[in-house]
């Protein structure tokens, strides 16, 4: 969550935990549709993986309609 303390003041915002969401998603949405398709959620999951590992939060495809 201090990944997303933009002004590293040692509290978090709610402006800076969206612009930060904001942000990451930006970055995995590759095709700039506007959503994630399954190989932008792959991709996206294998960063979190790499960085993270086990306490890694993967993007997840919750109503099985293929974007996120």
């Amino acid at each position: 969550m201090l990944g997303f303390d933009a002004n590293r003041d040692g509290s978090v915002t709610r402006e800076e935990v969206e612009a930060g969401l904001r942000s990451q998603f930006e970055r995995a949405d590759a095709d700039r549709s506007g959503s994630l398709n399954l190989s932008e959620m792959q991709a996206e999951n294998g960063r979190r993986w790499q960085a993270s590992g086990t306490g890694s939060s993967p993007v997840i495809d919750w109503n099985l309609d293929g974007v996120v």
